[in-house]
């Protein structure tokens, strides 16, 4: 560790500060205050059209009430040159292009997603997979972007999936803890628990390996509603590294 750390606060002077951003700012606060560090408010003012100074003296002043001082403040605004020179090396490069959507057709994509995560199943029953039932549309509409991803769920529930095994002999612990049927929501919980209990295992360490080898993702729907959807049978084979 750094003998004197210099850590910063963030804000954007578009809004008024939250609860969640004063956290930030009090931890690193307290940070540079234990450790004979330098802390720095940085405004992060490069959404020009949103960005206002009425925003800038609220934050500044929010901070003052706290209790909370700076040694210097910055602006995100005063880098944008460096930030243009670094996008046209990007563009030279051929890794940056032009985004053509719209504002509008942007949110449109953004209403469309947020829709789908509303709908009921017997809205899109028939633009479904011919297997995919009320139970799996529930567990998984929340983590669709588009209903063609849909698919994509239908085929690692119902297999046959790869599992990706990151630790072979936890996950063979696991597969000896595994419950009979029939198996409910809370059945997530109750294994993973007497898993934990005989593993030590918490947290990541606990959950990762098993949602890798159960759906060879590293995030997605609620293993609480996959699990039961994907069955004991399938879930002990690709505990054990079988394509299942």
């Amino acid at each position: 560790m750094a003998s004197h750390p210099v850590v910063r606060f963030a804000p954007s002077p578009t809004g008024l500060l939250h609860v969640g951003n004063v956290r930030t700012a009090l931890f690193n606060w307290l940070y540079a205050r234990r450790h004979g560090g330098t802390f720095i408010l940085r405004l992060d003012d490069t959404d020009l059209q949103r960005s206002k100074p009425e925003y800038e003296a609220a934050i500044e002043r929010d901070l003052g009430w706290l209790g909370l001082d700076w040694a210097r403040k910055e602006r995100q605004a005063d880098r944008l040159q460096h930030y243009d020179v670094a996008r046209d090396q990007l563009i030279a490069a051929g890794r940056l292009y032009p985004c053509y959507e719209t504002p509008e057709e942007e949110e449109l994509v953004h209403l469309s997603t947020r829709t789908i995560h509303a709908l009921p199943y017997a809205a899109v029953r028939e633009r479904l997979p011919v297997t995919f039932n009320e139970p799996l549309w529930l567990a998984v509409r929340g983590n669709l972007t588009t209903l063609a991803d849909a698919q994509t769920w239908a085929e690692i529930v119902d297999g046959p999936l790869a599992p990706v095994l990151e630790d072979p002999s936890f996950l063979g612990e696991a597969a000896s803890r595994l419950p009979p049927e029939p198996w409910v929501e809370t059945t997530w919980k109750e294994w993973t628990a007497a898993v934990s209990a005989a593993t030590q295992r918490k947290g990541r360490a606990l959950f990762h390996p098993l949602r890798l080898a159960l759906t060879a993702r590293e995030s997605g729907p609620e293993m609480a509603k996959l699990l039961p959807l994907i069955g004991r049978a399938k879930v002990a084979a690709r505990l054990s590294g079988q394509q299942a």
